[in-house]
């Protein structure tokens, strides 16, 4: 009897494995899948392999962290000042597009440097809708998402043929078009659009749009996020993964690949519209060159830094990224921030294969007194 050939490929449970982004040798990376960890609990980069396998985070933990969450969005207005404030809803508008990020390259596994530009034309779009047609700020606001979800079904197609880094070329060239296409057609200065008031049934002075503005913005992301996450466990979440792990297994499986990038691309690019949106709500003014191509580059480092497929991380890099600047500047190295940026990126691929410290980090909170076995139910 014959032997048979190997198989092209092996199933895996896509549940489970995350390839990495960049590099690593794949032998390395499917140790990473908790079912198949060394016995010694050490994965690669000395994370923890089987001993965080069957163990979660306690449930009185998780409820700690989404009432202090929720605690610090209800206090922020009375403990910041204007400036502050307006600063934290510039951070939750960079929440947006990070988590359309995230989307994009750590559940769909597609490259992508241009959502600075994402970003920028969410902003003009609700400019356009807020100004122009008179739409209000609370519906302007998903209308942008819709817009830009079906510019990213756009950009998504030719991407459908690309790879790695065709795909990154053909997002930076979107990143590095819209400052320039923005200056031509809209005007070199920009354009300033109508200011946002408060409703009246708010009880917000006019005088505090600001808060206004900062109340749009937690509530978007907050709704955001929970979107995300009931969409990203569901079947569409299981789809992206088997695509991003085994397309071809995926297909022989029957799940339309190119259909469900189409429709990473669209969630992706909604995103950040929300975003860009939020952007027009905090200050009513879209300068192209606020979002050059660099702001993509920072993007895509963070996500890296934070964990591609770790949601709860985008507040945290949106932090980072409106405050490093004031920390640089406190520390008389103003103006150093792309070099900053590139650092994270070494650091993240080198010491962090790709991955980021968020993966890391989850592992040890569940190892420590957060987290607990995932209890076993009873057979009867």
């Amino acid at each position: 009897m014959t032997d048979l050939p190997p198989p092209r490929f092996r199933l895996q449970p896509t549940g489970l494995v995350r390839r990495p982004l960049i590099g690593a040798d794949r032998s390395e990376w499917d140790l990473l899948d908790d079912r198949s960890a060394p016995a010694s609990g050490l994965g690669p980069a000395g994370d923890v392999g089987s001993d965080a396998h069957g163990r979660e985070l306690r449930p009185s933990a998780r409820l700690g962290g989404w009432l202090v969450t929720t605690a610090a969005a209800f206090a922020a207005p009375a403990v910041f000042d204007p400036i502050r404030l307006n600063s934290l809803t510039r951070a939750l508008a960079l929440t947006a597009a990070l988590l359309g990020l995230q989307v994009l390259l750590g559940y769909s596994g597609l490259l992508s440097i241009g959502h600075g530009a994402m970003l920028g034309i969410g902003a003009w779009v609700t400019g356009v809708l807020m100004t122009d047609l008179g739409l209000r700020a609370e519906l302007a606001i998903p209308a942008a998402g819709l817009a830009l979800a079906a510019f990213g079904v756009l950009v998504g197609l030719p991407a459908l043929r690309l790879s790695g880094i065709g795909l990154a070329l053909l997002t930076l060239a979107v990143a590095v078009s819209f400052p320039i296409l923005h200056q031509k057609f809209v005007g070199p200065l920009g354009k300033v659009y109508d200011e946002l008031v408060p409703p009246s049934w708010t009880g917000i002075e006019t005088d505090d749009g600001h808060v206004w503005s900062y109340a749009l913005a937690a509530v978007s992301i907050a709704t955001l996020y929970l979107g995300l996450r009931v969409l990203l466990s569901g079947r569409f979440g299981r789809s992206l993964r088997a695509v991003r792990d085994e397309p071809i297994a995926a297909a022989s499986f029957g799940i339309p690949v190119d259909r469900v990038r189409l429709a990473a691309f669209a969630v992706s690019a909604a995103a950040a519209g929300v975003g860009g949106a939020l952007l027009v709500v905090r200050t009513p003014y879209v300068y192209g060159p606020d979002f050059p191509f660099q702001l993509s580059i920072q993007l895509f480092a963070v996500v890296l830094l934070v964990g591609a497929d770790r949601l709860p991380g985008a507040l945290a890099g949106a932090l980072i990224l409106t405050q490093l600047p004031r920390a640089l500047g406190a520390l008389g190295l103003a103006g150093l921030e792309d070099l900053l940026y590139a650092l994270v990126l070494l650091v993240v691929i080198l010491a962090f294969r790709g991955r980021g410290v968020g993966p890391w980090l989850h592992r040890r909170l569940l190892m420590g007194r957060l987290g607990r076995p995932i209890p076993i139910p009873s057979v009867p």
